[in-house]
């Protein structure tokens, strides 16, 4: 029950680091989202209503030319504030643009204003940077015509274009990523991950030793999609208790390389079929009395050092970055006398570092 418990804590700290360090690196890689709103109509203008999402359209198509940023135009207006004098306000103002940017997985959000007068047309705008929880302001004034107008967006768009980089420089500067995420990058082509299951003693063994549980740790090199190869190191412990003959206890530790063939049907799904060899280290403790304890000198101990080859089937589940396996593997150990062989059934995790 003991290494039930020991191998599902391990399990789910791992579980734990790979969910955060996978979240790392997706922030890490993807491009800044913009959503762009709608713009609020001042003083009564209804008959300039057209400009309220021509201007936000016009912005956002500008911008996607740079292919630099993912544009969202979100089609409706939100609130729009300037010169918040009173710090609650400001606060309360800013926390309701963070549960916004939140909820639409935006980066920045850009809402603003216009108004005409006398055939000028003031163009007000509001970025708003979620990561930082800053409010940068810019506007525009217009002659309300044709030409002159597109060159007022376009002096707009290049405003936006240097206050979210300057945010972009500033959030990283403030928002720096862990002084290990060049080591953890080191290893971007290999799974790691941890297995337990149930070993199963074969021929005369079986008579010997009781099935017991298993726990390997295995690091996975993915040379293609088809192609890897795994190094496992696996420990177990068993003893012979309800069974005939002195009292005993018997423990294994190996390590296998193992190449892998992998059989992709779609991008979450694999079948697995591995071979290799290794090295093994196992101990026999054999005890002269009916009530053996293990944490004392054994009556007599047996040290051998054995090569070893494993065949291991597996189905794998890959849930980027988690990736969930089951199967059963093969082992023959060449002992000097009668080899030991077992089957395992197990189930493991891994990261797709």
């Amino acid at each position: 029950m003991k290494k039930k418990i020991t191998a599902l804590i391990l399990i789910t700290i791992f579980f734990n680091i790979s969910v955060f360090a996978g979240e790392n690196s997706t922030n890490e890689t993807k491009r800044p989202a913009l959503v762009i709103y709608n713009l609020k109509i001042e003083k009564d203008n209804k008959k300039y209503l057209y400009y309220s999402t021509i201007i936000p359209k016009t912005i956002s198509k500008i911008i996607k030319t740079y292919n630099k940023y993912d544009v969202i135009t979100a089609g409706e207006i939100q609130d729009y504030r300037k010169n918040i004098e009173n710090a609650e306000d400001k606060r309360k103002y800013i926390n309701s643009l963070k549960k916004l940017s939140t909820s639409t997985s935006a980066d920045y959000l850009i809402t603003g204003a216009c108004s005409i007068d006398n055939n000028t047309l003031l163009i007000e705008l509001q970025i708003f940077n979620s990561r930082g929880k800053e409010l940068s302001y810019i506007s525009k004034k217009s002659i309300e015509v044709g030409a002159l107008l597109k060159d007022t967006i376009d002096d707009l768009t290049v405003k936006i274009i240097k206050e979210i980089d300057r945010f972009d420089k500033r959030n990283k500067k403030r928002f720096a990523p862990s002084p290990y995420l060049g080591l953890y990058r080191a290893f971007s082509p290999f799974t790691f991950g941890i297995e337990t299951g149930r070993v199963n003693f074969l021929e005369k063994w079986k008579d010997h030793y009781n099935n017991t549980e298993f726990v390997n740790t295995f690091l996975t090199a993915n040379i293609t999609s088809y192609l890897g190869i795994t190094a496992n190191f696996e420990y177990f412990s068993a003893d012979n208790e309800g069974k005939d003959g002195l009292a005993s206890f018997f423990y294994f530790m190996g390590g296998t390389l193992e190449i892998n063939f992998y059989l992709r049907p779609s991008r979450l799904f694999a079948a697995a079929l591995s071979g290799g060899g290794g090295y093994s280290r196992s101990k026999i403790e054999i005890f002269f009395t009916d009530n053996p304890d293990p944490f004392v000198q054994a009556d007599r101990t047996t040290i051998s050092r054995d090569p070893l080859v494993k065949i291991t089937a597996a189905i794998e589940f890959n849930i980027a970055p988690v990736m969930v396996r089951f199967g059963s593997s093969y082992t023959r150990i060449f002992y000097s006398g009668e080899a030991l062989e077992t089957y395992t059934i197990f189930m493991g995790m891994g990261y797709n570092i």
